[in-house]
């Protein structure tokens, strides 16, 4: 596991997996993200855009994650990764498998994560909020807008 936290938090998942896992502490994200095949996100917290999925997608990684907040929207069950319901574990296992089992699963996904990517460019979210600004600006002149206020 990689990142840092509360040492109590911690200790207690140490605790709970001993030997299971191997905690790093901070690394460098592109380091994780080219050392691993898929990325799991097992949110139970309701996160409206977790960028740790669009920085996955920028390396051209699939994601599993929980059907919790915006992750619905973001990973396309099937297309770009997988979802599973986070009071499930099986479910969070199943996807997991469907991974390991089938070891080129990950590379056939890569084409629909990339153009999932694209979705997410700085470029394209600042074009489309700059269209929607000035749509809605067409739609209610200033003299109305002033009047509101």
């Amino acid at each position: 596991m990689g990142g840092t936290g509360n040492a109590d938090y911690e200790r207690e998942l140490r605790s709970l997996a001993p030997g299971n896992l191997r905690f790093l502490g901070f690394v460098d994200p592109a380091r994780v993200y080219r050392d691993i095949d898929v990325l799991v996100v097992p949110s139970l917290w309701h996160d409206p855009l977790p960028t740790t999925v669009l920085e996955a997608y920028q390396y051209g990684l699939p994601v599993i994650a929980s059907a919790r907040g915006g992750l619905p929207e973001i990973v396309e069950h099937g297309r770009t990764g997988f979802l599973f319901e986070p009071d499930d574990p099986a479910g969070l296992q199943r996807s997991i498998r469907m991974f390991a089992d089938d070891r080129g699963l990950a590379a056939r996904m890569r084409p629909e994560v990339a153009r999932k990517a694209a979705s997410f460019t700085l470029e394209r979210m600042r074009s489309e909020y700059l269209d929607l600004l000035m749509q809605a600006v067409q739609q209610a002149p200033l003299t109305a807008v002033h009047q509101a206020a």
